[in-house]
């Protein structure tokens, strides 16, 4: 038998990352998880990582006990947590003496996922020991430190963050204090392994596809309470940030000693604090970095009264900064009826403003819509010739998906199409719809994709936009074959 490893960390491939049009265009090696593994080494634990990928679920159990782990600990979306929960269970079946943990978005949110009672009828979690609810770095740490000593039976009455059975009945200690200084985190080292298949297959300029893609995280958590959003469950309303200091240092060891021409940070609303991005940007031109790498955040277009959080000299400061720009924005309602549902509004003058910013200074807008109850065929078909959806150069859109534990779950669960977890990727629809026959509904995602890609308003605008930006050329041919490739016309 090999020597022992502490913790194996893994990840299923319940959501769908390639085979879909509505494009996850970014997709690396699991942050979540290298932040778990760098956390756990400088505590004295020993880990390694593993991902599903192609390999089936028997073929990635084997791999985990190939390692002769005292700790098997996964992260799960609801899609992915009938997954993990069978990986869990076939792991007992081999070796009862394996912990079994699973921690993420779904049981922050669902710490009941742990009785079998509020699981649908296909997933079995009778395999998992622990659930890890919050940020999971000290909890998971003190699980290790608690098994490799012999006395986790005692200690897990005290560990904060921890739900677990008891005779039958759930128990869900109090969350971990949050981590306030993220600078007092272990960097994150990727393998070269890693950077080298790590993909973004996105419209961004890009100086040379032969260097690495990576990804960071600059600050966590959100002061918006989308109702449909799953952040504040694990990372809470408090922000907390990395220094502008922290954050250009790990830019520039990845630029120069990395080989790094693309960085996607994963901040859930990178622009709420524009001063931030201003003096990150003026620090990046002040080291000399400036223009060897693209750049990619998510951007909020406006606050809950409506202020404009996209300004012209953010998009100003980025574009002098950065190679290429891209920002994605959660607009989410393709109607006004969409939005009301939603409870998230915009104006259409600041969304015009901000399409019109992203134009002068060569930065990508890209979008992310939600097809909800609300959506309606007209709204459809207007997509093939809508001003506001010709306003963006690229575009995620999903069906709204009512995590469990959220208070959306609560509002629309008599109304759910189907409760088989593993459905819940957003590529399908979960609610049933007020507007739609369930054809036209299952369509409606691919219709609004192809009405969007000949959308005339968008070709017109990104002619001229390429004309002037030559250097996107590159990028747009990229995303516009991975459309091709599922199928549209462009």
């Amino acid at each position: 038998m090999n020597k022992k490893i502490d913790v194996v960390l893994f990840e299923t491939e319940g959501d769908v990352t390639g085979g879909s049009a509505s494009i996850r265009q970014c997709q690396t090696a699991p942050l979540s998880l290298k932040s778990l593994q760098e956390y756990l080494r400088v505590k004295d634990h020993n880990s390694v990582i593993t991902t599903q990928g192609q390999k089936s679920l028997k073929a990635l159990t084997g791999e985990i006990l190939s390692n002769n782990p005292r700790v098997a600990a996964a992260t799960a979306s609801t899609c992915e947590f009938p997954l993990a929960a069978e990986v869990m269970k076939n792991l007992k079946q081999e070796n009862q003496e394996i912990v079994t943990v699973v921690g993420g978005y779904h049981t922050s949110a669902f710490p009941q996922s742990l009785s079998p009672e509020k699981c649908p009828p296909d997933t079995d979690p009778s395999g998992i020991d622990f659930l890890v609810i919050g940020e999971g770095e000290k909890t998971l740490n003190e699980i290790v430190s608690s098994v490799k000593k012999g006395s986790l039976d005692n200690d897990k009455l005290d560990i904060k963050g921890l739900a677990y059975l008891k005779r039958g009945k759930l128990n869900v200690n109090p969350r971990q204090d949050l981590i306030g200084d993220l600078d007092s985190l272990p960097l994150i080292t990727w393998t070269d392994e890693e950077l080298k298949n790590n993909i973004f297959d996105g419209l961004i300029a890009r100086t040379d596809t032969d260097k690495g893609i990576t990804v960071i995280v600059s600050e966590r958590g959100c002061p918006y309470a989308c109702g449909f959003c799953s952040t504040q469950n694990v990372y809470g309303k408090k922000v907390r940030t990395h220094s502008i200091n922290s954050l250009v240092d790990e830019v520039e060891s990845l630029i120069k000693k990395r080989n790094v021409d693309l960085i996607v940070d994963y901040a859930p609303t990178a622009n709420r604090d524009p001063n931030r991005i201003l003096a990150f940007s003026e620090e990046i031109q002040r080291r000399d970095l400036a223009k060897k790498s693209s750049f990619y955040q998510l951007w909020r277009l406006e606050s809950p009264n409506g202020k404009l959080m996209v300004t012209d000299d953010l998009l100003k400061a980025v574009s002098k900064t950065f190679f290429g720009f891209k920002a994605g924005l959660g607009i989410e309602g393709l109607t006004e009826q969409d939005e009301m549902y939603l409870s998230k509004r915009h104006s259409v003058d600041n969304l015009m403003f901000a399409s019109e910013s992203f134009d002068k200074y060569g930065a990508v807008f890209r979008g992310f819509f939600m097809i909800t109850p609300k959506t309606s065929q007209d709204a459809i078909d207007a997509c093939k010739d809508s001003k506001i959806l010709g306003l963006f150069d690229d575009l995620r859109v999903t069906y709204l998906v009512p995590y469990p534990g959220s208070p959306l779950y609560e509002q629309v669960k008599g109304s759910l199409l189907t409760n088989n977890w593993r459905d819940f990727t957003c590529q399908q629809p979960i609610i049933k719809s007020d507007c739609l026959t369930l054809k036209q509904y299952s369509k409606a995602l691919s219709s609004i994709l192809q009405g969007f890609l000949l959308n005339p308003h968008r070709k017109k605008r990104i002619k001229e936009k390429l004309e002037r930006f030559p250097e996107l050329a590159f990028g747009m041919n990229c995303y516009h074959e991975k459309m091709r490739s599922y199928g549209f016309e462009v």
